[in-house]
């Protein structure tokens, strides 16, 4: 919904799933990014860190919610060594608030993501992990 002015007040994401896979749903040029992770099991995403949001002194954070399965977050220290691993399950969110992490699902999964935007092609910084 917007105002008068087409100012964007808010935004409904109905039906479930974005996508299969990773699917975000918002405008890459929006201020908050909203997206869907629907992964089999066994499907991993590689340990990585977010780049910094632009305008601010840190980088991207963001919210995972588990809608259904279960996953594996490795999370990283900011110099990008290990330092615990954690599984989320059903009804569970994970904040993801610095350093860096990666994520294994251990059964077939549907998470809600919200991180901050804008979204850029190469915010992904791979660790050497």
């Amino acid at each position: 919904m917007t105002d008068d002015s087409g100012v964007v007040l808010s935004a409904l994401f109905e039906g479930g799933p974005l996508g299969p896979g990773t699917s975000f749903g918002t405008p890459a040029d929006w201020p908050l990014q909203v997206g869907t992770l629907k992964h089999p099991a066994g499907h991993v995403i590689k340990p990585h860190r977010h780049s910094r949001v632009p305008g601010f002194d840190h980088q991207r954070q963001e919210v995972l919610v588990v809608l259904s399965g279960r996953l594996r977050c490795d999370i990283y220290d900011n110099g990008g060594s290990f330092r615990e691993a954690v599984i989320v399950g059903p009804g569970s969110i994970l904040m993801l608030m610095g350093g860096g992490h990666g994520v294994e699902f251990l059964e077939d999964t549907l998470v809600v993501e919200v991180k901050q935007g804008p979204y850029v092609a190469d915010e992904k910084v791979p660790l050497d992990a």
